[in-house]
């Protein structure tokens, strides 16, 4: 019997969510299946960049890796976005 399942909640940009649900359209699946094989692989990646960096956190391997910018929301509050760094040899 297959392993069982939990839902999360994450929030994400408008614009990602969008370009996701095309993806996901385009591929023939529902956003929350893509969500979850993207989520997985991207928890697998972190898992052996750790490792191999022996860094003792997450997001401070992160923010040596890539770059952490801060948006101001019309509503006032900062918004953190992660954008990754091209070409510097890290998944």
């Amino acid at each position: 019997m297959g392993e069982g399942k939990a839902q999360i909640s994450l929030r994400v940009r408008q614009d990602l969510r969008r370009e996701m649900e095309e993806f996901a359209d385009k591929e023939r699946h529902k956003l929350g299946n893509v969500g979850e094989v993207l989520l997985e692989w991207a928890w697998v990646q972190l898992q052996a960049a750790l490792t191999e960096s022996q860094s003792t956190s997450a997001f401070s391997y992160v923010m040596t890796c890539g770059t952490l910018t801060e948006n101001m929301k019309s509503s006032g509050v900062r918004a953190a976005q992660f954008l990754t760094v091209v070409g510097a040899g890290h998944p």
